[in-house]
């Protein structure tokens, strides 16, 4: 069966993420779907706001139309942020059930997603550099999240 460049490189990513975490390599790769930025930030903040990607429970992962994640470190590293997501789905076999299981989720993802990064050469580009804050419109002021994996 031959493999998307897309789907080679998901696969490359989620070796990196089993080496960069606990997790083991999934057998199977989540899907990812490209979607123009404004359709996205409408269908998981339903106002603009600052993302670029998303998880999608089942193994769904968003991207932003404009990322090129086969051409851009940054964007490479977007991707692999949702797809720690991705494995911890499938590890702890639900979403987060909290606004706290939720940040820690987000945290691992987060480091992840660095430390791969500083071994990746330097880029002019300004998607990633810090951790932008936590949307609360995920947690709604309660403890539950309305969109996991969102980030």
């Amino acid at each position: 069966m031959d493999l998307s460049p897309l789907q080679k490189l998901v696969g490359e990513l989620l070796a990196i993420v089993a080496g960069l975490t606990s997790y083991e390599v999934p057998s199977r790769l989540p899907t990812v779907e490209l979607m123009p930025g404004p359709a996205l930030q409408q269908r998981f903040c339903k106002r603009p706001c600052p993302i670029y990607a998303a998880y999608q429970p089942g193994g769904s992962i968003v991207l932003d139309a404009k990322l090129d994640p086969a051409g851009d470190v940054q964007a490479r590293s977007i991707l692999l942020h949702e797809l720690v997501h991705y494995v911890q789905w499938i590890h702890h076999g639900h979403g987060p059930k909290s606004c706290t299981e939720w940040r820690e989720r987000e945290d691992e993802a987060y480091l992840v997603q660095f430390r791969w990064l500083a071994t990746q050469p330097p880029t002019m580009g300004g998607l990633v550099g810090r951790r932008p804050p936590l949307p609360a419109v995920l947690c709604g002021g309660q403890n539950q999240p309305k969109a996991s994996g969102a980030g």
